[in-house]
């Protein structure tokens, strides 16, 4: 801690508001982080909010978004339960229940390029979920 070139030139707001509250303000400075960590559950419209995100950004600026795989175990197991009670993706994708191919598929569509990290080890087995014999 003797040694923090850094400190003092970070500056940040600390604001509690939905980001469709945030995002209907007057347009301010670009910000050259901007995180959404497990959030883009909760918002109104995925597409929008991703997008206000993005052009929000600075030259240069990260956008970290984390949300659930539908690789992951949990992830398939909704996906399979919504389709099992006739939810698909339009209805879904009103819900909270969308996962990070929601998330790749719009920024596919905008020809914005990331990058996609593994996903941590699940603590959750759901695998008897999947057993054929286990429909009835």
């Amino acid at each position: 801690m003797e040694h923090e070139p850094h400190r003092g030139r970070l500056t940040f707001d600390w604001l509690q508001q939905t980001a469709e509250e945030y995002f209907s303000q007057e347009a301010g400075d670009k910000c050259h982080l901007i995180h959404a960590i497990h959030v883009l559950y909760h918002v109104d419209d995925l597409k929008v909010t991703l997008m206000n995100m993005w052009d929000s950004l600075a030259d240069g600026g990260s956008m970290v978004v984390m949300i659930e795989s539908g690789e992951s175990n949990f992830g398939r197991w909704r996906l399979k339960v919504l389709e099992a009670l006739g939810v698909h993706e339009d209805k879904r994708m009103a819900t909270c229940l969308r996962v990070s191919s929601d998330v790749m598929k719009i920024l596919d569509n905008k020809d914005i390029h990331y990058s996609v990290t593994p996903t941590s080890p699940e603590d959750i087995d759901v695998t008897e979920c999947f057993k054929e014999e286990r429909k009835k």
